[in-house]
């Protein structure tokens, strides 16, 4: 799940870092344009040699998470900018049947007129077909939203989904004929 329209519970977080270059503490959560910054003061080390990316686990709204993120200077200190968020498990290798994926022009493009009629129910599922090793997903598309969701019938690893994704990118740029690319 791509963090920018994640419905934060709190507006401070406690975490457990995984990962080197960060210590675990607590972090206020700050936006940024449409990025969420962790700020938590001499929480994060940016040490030359040592990779940018940071992953934490937290707890949110009672589930596991785990949050993955880039140093970001904030204030004059450093803080991560939190690239990606994955609710459900801590296990880096973890399964999941379900993932969210926000995208520019993805409400323009789901819109028709109504002259033209629709060519299925707004809330039916598209179904995407088996795509190199990766099984068939059902897709729920939104009505005036960025956001879809793709949903597995057995778990499997965030990467099928990003298969997935990387190819309703592309048929989306087509269709919106302009880019579209993932904040947040």
């Amino acid at each position: 799940m791509y963090a920018s329209t994640f419905q934060w519970p709190d507006p401070v977080i406690s975490f457990v870092s995984l990962s080197t270059g960060a210590r675990g503490g607590d972090a206020e959560l700050v936006e940024k344009g449409d990025r969420w910054i962790l700020k938590a003061p001499g929480h994060f080390s940016g040490a030359t040699g040592q990779s940018e990316q940071r992953i934490l686990s937290t707890t949110l709204n009672g589930e596991p998470a785990q949050i993955r993120g880039s140093v970001f200077a904030i204030d004059g200190d450093l803080g991560l900018r939190v690239d990606e968020l994955r609710v459900g498990s801590v296990e880096p290798d973890a399964e999941h049947v379900s993932a969210t994926a926000n995208f520019e022009h993805l409400a323009s493009a789901c819109t028709y007129r109504p002259e033209d009629g629709a060519a299925r129910d707004a809330h039916q599922a598209l179904v995407f077909p088996a795509l190199d090793d990766v099984a068939e997903m059902r897709a729920e598309l939104p009505c005036r939203a960025t956001a879809i969701t793709l949903s597995a019938d057995a778990p499997v690893p965030l990467e099928a989904f990003e298969t997935q994704l990387t190819t309703f990118q592309d048929l989306l740029t087509f269709a919106a004929d302009q880019p579209c690319g993932r904040p947040g």
